[in-house]
C-alpha cells in the first residue's frame, strides 16, 4: 500500500528544503559580492561543499516521496526518508518515514 500522507510530507520537506538553502546560498552569494576579500577562501569552499550536500539530501527526499508512491517501494522509500530526516534534523522528513514504514506491505 502506498503511503500518500507520508509522500506528501517529503514533497513538503524536500521543497522546503531546497527553498532554505538556496536562500542561504544567495545571502553567501551577496555578501560575497560585497565583501570578496573579506573571505577566506577555505571557508567559501567549506560553505560550496556543504550547500551541494544539502541539495543533494533535498532532491534525496523528493526521490524518496517518488518510491513511496510505488507500494512495492513504500518501505524502502519511508526508511530512506527517516535516516535522511534523522541526518538533516528534519521533523517533517522523519514523520513521513514514519508513515511510509508503517503502511507499507513489508
Amino acid at each position: 500500500m502506498e503511503s500518500k500522507v507520508g509522500r506528501i510530507l517529503l514533497i513538503i520537506s524536500g521543497i522546503i528544503h531546497l527553498i532554505i538553502v538556496g536562500a542561504v546560498l544567495l545571502v553567501f552569494l551577496i555578501i560575497f559580492a560585497i565583501a570578496p576579500s573579506e573571505i577566506p577562501p577555505l571557508v567559501i569552499i567549506i560553505i560550496i561543499i556543504v550547500a551541494l550536500i544539502f541539495i543533494f539530501l533535498g532532491i534525496f527526499k523528493l526521490i524518496c516521496a517518488k518510491w513511496m508512491k510505488n507500494p512495492k517501494t513504500t518501505f524502502r522509500g519511508g526508511l530512506a526518508a527517516l535516516i535522511a530526516g534523522v541526518f538533516t534534523g528534519d521533523i517533517i522528513a522523519i514523520i513521513g518515514g514514519i508513515f511510509g514504514i508503517v503502511n507499507s506491505q513489508e
